[in-house]
């Protein structure tokens, strides 16, 4: 790459010079782009507006974009480390980052090796309480974004009535067979405890602390090397959140994907969060999606009763 050349610049070269694949992932409504240049490669994240059906939702698509690029400045103001070395926003509609690939290294799940995944565990885990230590930006955007963790909140188990509640069930024993299959979970327990955790979740108001978190801490979002670290994208949620909120988050997700976490649980675990965190995905998980070959909804409930059992085990763990 030439010195000084932005990333812009070799998003601009003639289309001969450039190798443009699909990049896997990614939920919400952007395109999402590997970039092959001479000597360089590159993540794109870029507004699609044909995505959206009203205005409203167009410009949060620009906002979010927006706020990514808001919170990798500040980041880097701050000198946290685990974020991509270049970033760039272009006119205001494409992200621009280094892309971290597989092939050169980078893990965006678990590594199988034991001894390895040790490491990435032990090494995101330390780079999300490094997080948790900054404080929390001031940042405006065009149109009002409301905080990830009121969304949590609000969108969660306040928003489960009887009849969602019913519908939450009955989503539940459809996907138990694949549930069972893929993530060894039993259903029938959770089933049964449903309406006890929605009480002691709407009888429990959280009194403490908030702390800069990003809100979305799973492995599809965390890359990490065995030399070269960790460095997390895809901060559109990134905002305020209990204590150990990313790395409650990250655990479940580790969870769910068969990983042993017991050892995470003391230092890094917070149950009531957790709690919060289940009422959301299960009040998401009955929402139709657009795209009717994802797997989004079946995720969100193998979180959901993930959690649930880890949020058993702590409890158990500090009686």
């Amino acid at each position: 790459m030439i010195k000084n050349t932005t990333l812009q610049d070799i998003l601009e070269l003639p289309p001969a010079d450039l190798k443009i694949s699909t990049a896997a992932g990614g939920h919400m409504a952007y395109n999402h782009l590997i970039i092959e240049a001479p000597h360089d490669k590159l993540f794109v994240k870029s507004y699609d507006p044909s995505q959206f059906t009203s205005d409203l939702h167009r410009q949060h698509s620009l906002d979010y974009l927006t706020k990514e690029y808001l919170y990798f400045k500040y980041l880097k103001t701050k000198k946290y480390n685990n974020i991509p070395k270049r970033f760039e926003l272009i006119n205001d509609q494409i992200l621009a980052m280094d892309a971290l690939l597989i092939e050169n290294g980078w893990h965006w799940r678990i590594p199988k090796n034991k001894n390895d995944a040790n490491q990435y565990a032990s090494d995101i885990l330390l780079a999300l309480d490094h997080l948790g230590k900054i404080k929390t930006p001031d940042i405006t955007l065009k149109v009002d974004i409301r905080s990830t963790y009121e969304i949590l909140v609000n969108e969660g188990w306040q928003d489960i009535d009887d009849q969602k509640m019913k519908l939450i069930k009955n989503k539940i024993k459809s996907c138990s067979k694949k549930l069972a299959t893929d993530f060894n979970i039993n259903t029938n327990d959770f089933i049964s405890n449903l309406e006890s955790l929605q009480s002691v979740a709407l009888d429990t108001i959280y009194n403490g602390d908030f702390y800069f978190s990003h809100n979305d801490a799973r492995q599809s979002n965390i890359a990490w090397h065995p030399k070269l670290g960790v460095k997390v994208v895809d901060w559109s949620w990134a905002g305020n959140a209990p204590k150990n909120g990313d790395s409650t988050m990250f655990i479940i997700d580790l969870a769910k994907s068969g990983h042993n976490v017991k050892q995470h649980l003391k230092s890094h675990f917070n149950y009531g969060f957790a709690l919060t965190l289940i009422g959301y995905w299960l009040s998401h998980s009955i929402v139709d999606e657009h795209n009717k070959k994802s797997n989004v909804r079946l995720h969100q409930i193998a979180s959901a009763i993930s959690a649930y059992q880890l949020i058993n085990t702590a409890v158990l763990d500090l009686n």
